[in-house]
């Protein structure tokens, strides 16, 4: 199975969110439920677990029953952070520059505190 057949037995197209891969796998589950449909339920659940699950994705393209060559566009994979975890990381890296900047590695804050504690 391919990432192309995967996404046709799930009726997708394109490259779908996982939020649209999991809505079209609740809505199929619901119109081919597994105790009337054996068989369509499973060639869903199997598309399924091919485009959300790495290693069912890897076992299924690296297994001898394939028959197709596997290329590098079927483990093409898509990580997107959230712009609040990129906010806080450059927030972080820019604190620590500014702070190597003003007190040079092996300096202390101020002048004359070689134990590094700070008298209140």
């Amino acid at each position: 199975m391919t990432r192309q057949d995967a996404l046709n037995e799930l009726n997708l197209g394109g490259k779908p969110a996982n939020e649209e891969i999991e809505q079209a796998y609740s809505r199929l589950v619901r119109r081919y439920p597994p105790e009337f449909n054996p068989e369509k339920f499973q060639k869903i659940d199997d598309a399924y677990r091919f485009l959300t699950s790495l290693p069912d994705m890897i076992a299924q393209l690296l297994s001898t029953s394939a028959g197709k060559g596997v290329s590098l566009s079927d483990f093409r994979l898509e990580a997107v952070l959230p712009p609040e975890a990129v906010d806080k990381a450059l927030a972080s890296l820019s604190r620590s520059v500014r702070m190597s900047a003003l007190w040079p590695v092996g300096q202390t804050a101020r002048k004359g505190n070689e134990k590094g504690n700070i008298p209140f």
